[in-house]
């Protein structure tokens, strides 16, 4: 059975991205968000080649409609790997490796 798997960094970013939210506008606002963002990882699960290719090791990237969040996930074997969730404005691409 193919499933969303959450890399613990995109873990972390939801909980960053709730707080933040929680804080500057309502908890509401951030429940309404966060559900928004594990509804799209569902959708791409559904359609993995949806999102563009990056250049690091499979990595593609998904911006949901209505959303300044990025999710960057890859497809794996049992389904996609949510790997980070980013502000579209925000560095999460990691550093090149030598």
């Amino acid at each position: 059975m193919k499933r969303v798997i959450w890399a613990e960094a995109a873990i972390n970013d939801l909980h960053a991205i709730e707080d933040y939210l929680t804080e500057t506008y309502s908890s509401a606002f951030a429940r309404h968000v966060i559900k928004s963002l594990i509804a799209t990882a569902n959708w791409l699960l559904l359609h993995p080649h949806g999102g563009e290719r990056l250049a690091f090791d499979g990595w593609r990237k998904w911006r949901p409609r209505k959303s300044r969040h990025v999710l960057v996930y890859r497809i794996v074997e049992d389904g996609i790997e949510v790997l980070r969730v980013r502000h579209e404005r925000s560095d999460w691409r990691p550093v090149p490796k030598d």
